[in-house]
């Protein structure tokens, strides 16, 4: 049986209480209560209108909106390149100091970002968490794993904005760009 809970502000604290667990929480903790809560049901309360994207927290949900709006209020100053989300920006900002936090105690390999640092280290550990349903092929990262889905679904995502032809991978595009002059030239 889950204890009683306490009135706001006692001594007693709070408890968050989910199914059969309950957390002792700090009267700080309840500011993120609502956070505690979806992170641990996996609830996502906002939709994006647009594309039917799901977030658990707000301020994922107000920043993926400006995918759509177009919206990029963080601007490199040294370059001028603007950004839609505040952590990308940060990110790039280590292209110009060349500071690379992130330090593989493997091999000595350092990353400027710590999602290829986390992708990086399944190299060494063989880990390829993500599975493909369809075929079964398995990718070390989230990236490639969506890459690959276009193989299934068909999807060509890029394309050439001289000729409209349509590409499943950016890289093919840009070799695509490369040749196209040639290609104008003698056809």
């Amino acid at each position: 049986m889950a204890p009683p809970l306490p009135e706001p502000g006692s001594a007693g604290g709070f408890f968050l209480l989910k199914g059969s667990f309950s957390f002792p929480l700090s009267p700080k903790c309840l500011l993120i209560g609502g956070h505690m809560i979806r992170v641990h049901t996996g609830e996502k309360p906002y939709c994006c209108d647009q594309c039917g994207r799901s977030f658990s927290q707000l301020g994922n949900y107000k920043s993926h909106l400006r995918i759509h709006t177009g919206e990029k209020p963080f601007q490199c100053e040294l370059c001028k390149k603007s950004f839609s989300i505040s952590k990308t920006y940060k990110q790039h900002i280590h292209t110009h100091t060349g500071e690379k936090p992130y330090n593989c105690k493997e091999c000595g390999k350092s990353f400027g970002r710590l999602s290829n640092y986390i992708r990086h280290l399944r190299i060494h550990t063989g880990e390829q968490p993500f599975s493909c349903d369809q075929c079964g092929k398995c990718f070390n990262s989230s990236y490639s794993y969506n890459r690959h889905l276009r193989v299934h679904t068909g999807e060509k995502p890029y394309w050439c904005s001289h000729c409209k032809r349509l590409f499943t991978r950016s890289q093919s595009l840009k070799t695509h760009h490369i040749d196209f002059p040639v290609r104008v030239l003698f056809t």
